[in-house]
């Protein structure tokens, strides 16, 4: 035998045995008569597997398993949240015919988008955004600085055996009659919890939408929470006196004012510093004295303000380098 063949073998083998040995553990026979229940009720099993999804993407964001579980139980309102969410993109399920593929499709997209958060976190605080994304050009040329060659491969096969694994999933499943009506009446109700929900909790502040601290939210609201909330923010919203008579009115200032030559302009130093913030800004906290009072009297002299950027998390690097630009 070729040692190629003796490590496939070797492979196939040591999957078969954890898988043996998988399926022989008690959560996974729970799992499995669970499955057996529902398997031929469309809305149950996707339901089914929107919560098996939820919790699986809280295991992965959480590098731990019982961190997950932990969540499920200390925060059922916050889990149930996220759990609607994941289950509006499984009702496309419900309207055609092949729906175990139509599952495991959008299963698969979660699950990616949380392996991928997994695999983030190993390298950086910042969980995985919408904006990672719109970078994502960028990232491929710096991944072998992160990934070696070996991991590298072993993503790519595992990509693979995932595209042919939803391949033979659309083959071999058969095809369901869709009932439209009730599958109509149930996205509905689940959007309708879903905006309900979201409602109540934006009024009492248990969720947010503006993430000043994108780890702790994470945390505190799920990803698919936070995930979906990140794709919604796509830029800075446009000011109440923008248009472009005010625009043109800017303009005409600036060019009557002239261009300054033979005029002594100032050096503007930027400084971006991560490591430094105001600390007179920090909340419920006193200091017997100004601990930053150069910075402070820079600030009473000289032009001062606060910036917004259209990105949080990863990305932002982009931000820094238009504030330098112009």
């Amino acid at each position: 035998m070729s040692l190629w063949k003796r490590i496939c073998h070797g492979i196939l083998s040591a999957a078969k045995n954890a898988g043996e040995r998988l399926r022989a553990s008690r959560g996974v026979k729970l799992l499995l008569r669970c499955w057996d229940k529902i398997k031929g009720q469309p809305i149950g099993l996707a339901i089914f597997v929107s919560f098996i999804m939820n919790l699986a993407l809280e295991m992965l964001g959480r590098h731990s398993v019982l961190g997950g579980i932990t969540y499920l139980v200390l925060h059922p309102f916050m889990f149930l949240m996220n759990m609607l969410i994941i289950l509006l993109t499984m009702c496309i399920s419900l309207f055609v015919p092949k729906k175990t593929f139509a599952l495991m499709t959008a299963s698969v997209v979660w699950l990616s988008l949380g392996v991928i958060n997994f695999i983030v976190l190993g390298f950086r605080t910042t969980p995985l955004s919408a904006i990672d994304f719109e970078v994502i050009k960028s990232a491929v040329d710096v991944i072998p600085a992160y990934m070696s060659m070996g991991e590298i491969i072993a993503l790519l096969i595992a990509v693979i055996a995932v595209l042919a694994a939803l391949v033979w999933c659309w083959m071999h499943t058969g095809k369901l009659k869709s009932a439209y009506k009730a599958a109509g009446l149930f996205c509905l109700g689940t959007g309708l919890g879903v905006v309900t929900l979201m409602g109540l909790t934006l009024n009492t502040e248990v969720f947010a939408t503006d993430f000043r601290n994108l780890p702790r939210a994470y945390r505190d609201y799920g990803f698919a929470y936070c995930f979906t909330a990140s794709m919604m923010e796509n830029g800075i919203n446009k000011p109440m006196d923008y248009s472009k008579e005010a625009v043109n009115s800017l303009l005409n200032r600036l060019n009557s004012v002239g261009d300054g030559e033979g005029e002594q302009t100032p050096n503007v130093i930027v400084v971006q510093l991560e490591s430094f913030f105001d600390l007179n800004l920090m909340k419920g906290v006193e200091f017997s004295q100004n601990p930053i009072p150069n910075f402070t009297a820079l600030k009473e002299q000289y032009s001062t303000g606060k910036v917004k950027v259209p990105a949080l998390g990863g990305g932002t690097a982009n931000t820094e380098f238009e504030m330098l630009t112009g």
